[in-house]
């Protein structure tokens, strides 16, 4: 009797990865957005996601917990300018594949805040005396983080003013 074998050699499959994706398309310097992929092996495992701006690595994917295959970086860009966001995903046998097309992101520079006059209501103050002082503060590209009060070089409130008192409006309680 003859028995008849046949093999089938095992031939890896790459793995599949989507491109990029962004909560937004343009974004703050100094701002940190994440880049998430999903990412898929039929014949075996992801290995690593790796994140790339430009051509450059910049980190590795954290598999996203409870939320299958997805694959997420938090990327704060160095520079302004615009990016083409890119990922590799490596299998368990070291076939890897990259996600296509890549996705642009434009980093603009950060604006400084507009700091209005400081109000001071009146002309002189007593020593023990309290006065209120006042100042419009903005930011057209972000929020403003906190704002201090100066005479010359010295810092008059102790901590940083976090909130304004109205709209717009930082005040500080001054005693002379």
């Amino acid at each position: 009797d003859v028995i008849e074998v046949t093999v089938t050699p095992f031939i890896n499959g790459a793995p599949t990865i989507t491109h990029v994706d962004v909560p937004v398309n343009s974004m703050t310097l100094g701002d940190t957005m994440r880049l998430s992929v999903v990412a898929g092996d039929v014949d075996g495992t992801i290995t690593v996601v790796n994140f790339y701006s430009n051509g450059v690595l910049i980190g590795e994917g954290g598999l996203t917990e409870g939320v299958g295959a997805i694959y997420s970086f938090d990327w704060t860009p160095s520079a302004a300018g615009n990016y083409d966001l890119t990922a590799i995903a490596t299998d368990n046998l070291g076939l890897s594949a990259v996600s296509d097309p890549a996705t642009q992101v434009s980093v603009e520079p950060n604006e400084a805040p507009t700091v209005g006059d400081v109000i001071v209501p009146v002309s002189s103050v007593s020593r023990g005396s309290t006065v209120l002082l006042s100042v419009d503060v903005g930011d057209a590209d972000g929020s403003v983080q906190s704002v201090d009060f100066y005479d010359g070089g010295v810092k008059l409130n102790p901590e940083p003013i976090t909130s304004p008192s109205s709209g717009v409006t930082y005040t500080y309680e001054w005693t002379p």
